[in-house]
């Protein structure tokens, strides 16, 4: 019953750290479309406070699911 655990738990950690890394990559990727058009012009005050959001987003999930991560792994030990 634990190796079972153990295993739908491993199984569980690598689909969100797959998930999370798609997601990742495509906001990375509407930053940087953010950031090169704020080098051609001045991003609108919509634009400059969706890049903000953005990257305050992305920070926060990356913590919450690297402390995700390393909980289930203390259990699953």
């Amino acid at each position: 019953m634990r190796k079972k655990v153990r295993k739908e738990a491993r199984e569980a950690t690598s689909a969100v750290v797959n998930s999370f890394n798609l997601l990742r990559e495509n906001m990375q990727e509407t930053i940087k479309i953010l950031e090169k058009t704020h080098a051609r012009r001045e991003l609108t005050k919509e634009e400059d406070r969706i890049l903000k959001q953005f990257k305050r987003d992305l920070e926060d999930a990356e913590k919450f699911v690297k402390k995700e991560v390393e909980d289930i792994g203390k259990l699953v030990k």
